[in-house]
């Protein structure tokens, strides 16, 4: 959902309330994701606002690493997405159309912007412009963060837009509706590049010289080339792979959502690493130094691989966690947004 990130994703996280954006009535089942409902074609979130939220998992002592957590910040309902720049956090908030800007000096939401409708996606464009994706009306908008106003905006996008990311000068985002990554121009608004995807496109992860697209049904990720808007051959990895945690760089890990497992790519040669167990529903994650910190949206907690031994290391429970979906990294810390409640929980790594 996902900078994502990971950043978001679109409508499969009206349904991480339950059990990541879109149906049509998801309940709660073992994927994670909603199925959609025939001819649905905007999200129901899965809480509405005015609902009681779900019983939080009761995490386990032996887990529990609340020493690393240094902070705990309340924002608004439904966290989908995160994103930062060099003086604020910005959060979308699927239930209730904000986006809130944190002061990561205080830990403290210091701006709420309205922009309606079930934002998640979002993403600091090259101009410096916070980028949203809003799922209700099926448009992409441009929020200029000294004015806070909306200043620029696509229509007739979605309403699936299932991850929002910046790279390469560009706005990257994934349309399920239509099965295509498309390319934005910032500087004019405008999608410059609509490129065929699998039938149900996921998660995105820019990395130094490569975008990469997952796809949650057929059990491939698509390695694009930016410089020409080309795909190479997919990869075939099976389990559902969802979402990935990355560096920007050259750490790359898939979560495969259904199988509970992860697996590592180098994202230059495409060489896969091996399976990697511990999570119930390994989510949208990301990476610090030589670590992935991946949420775990059934179990309430972060799962931390270790990447140079290919092994879960330490899990960190997440006190009150309903359905922790995202984990970004900002100012040196690992940001994990539950999607099911209104927490932000700030850890050192």
């Amino acid at each position: 959902m996902a900078g994502q990130s990971h950043r978001n994703p679109g409508l499969i996280l009206a349904a991480l309330v339950l059990a990541a954006c879109g149906s049509g009535a998801p309940n709660a089942g073992s994927s994670g994701l909603p199925t959609e409902a025939a001819g649905a074609t905007e999200p129901t979130p899965a809480v509405s606002p005015t609902s009681a939220l779900p019983t939080s998992p009761e995490p386990s002592a032996t887990i529990s690493h609340d020493d690393r957590i240094v902070a705990s910040i309340a924002v608004d309902r439904g966290p989908c997405a995160m994103a930062s720049d060099e003086t604020a956090v910005w959060i979308t908030s699927f239930l209730t159309g904000q986006v809130d800007r944190i002061d990561p000096n205080t830990n403290t939401v210091v701006d709420r912007i309205t922009v309606g409708g079930s934002p998640c996606g979002i993403a600091i464009g090259p101009d410096g412009r916070v980028w949203v994706a809003e799922l209700t009306a099926g448009a992409i908008l441009a929020i200029d963060p000294a004015t806070k106003e909306i200043t620029g905006r696509i229509d007739s996008v979605g309403p699936q837009l299932w991850d929002l990311k910046a790279g390469f000068g560009s706005i990257w985002a994934v349309d399920r509706d239509s099965d295509r990554l498309l390319r934005i121009d910032p500087t004019t608004a405008t999608v410059t590049s609509s490129i065929k995807i699998g039938p149900n496109g996921s998660g995105l992860a820019i990395m130094s010289a490569t975008v990469w697209v997952s796809d949650d049904t057929d059990g491939l990720i698509r390695r694009l080339d930016p410089t020409t808007n080309l795909f190479g051959a997919p990869l075939d990895i099976g389990g559902s792979p969802s979402w990935f945690a990355d560096d920007g760089s050259r750490l790359l890990v898939v979560a495969r959502r259904t199988s509970g497992s992860t697996l590592s790519v180098d994202p230059l040669t495409g060489a896969l690493g091996a399976d990697v167990d511990g999570w119930k529903q390994p989510l949208d994650g990301t990476i610090v130094e030589h670590s992935a910190w991946i949420p775990d949206g059934i179990a309430g907690t972060v799962v931390v691989m270790d990447l140079p031994t290919n092994t879960v290391g330490a899990t960190v429970a997440l006190p009150g966690a309903i359905n922790p979906f995202v984990a970004e990294r900002a100012r040196g810390d690992v940001w994990v947004l539950d999607f099911g409640g209104v927490t932000i929980w700030r850890i050192h790594p």
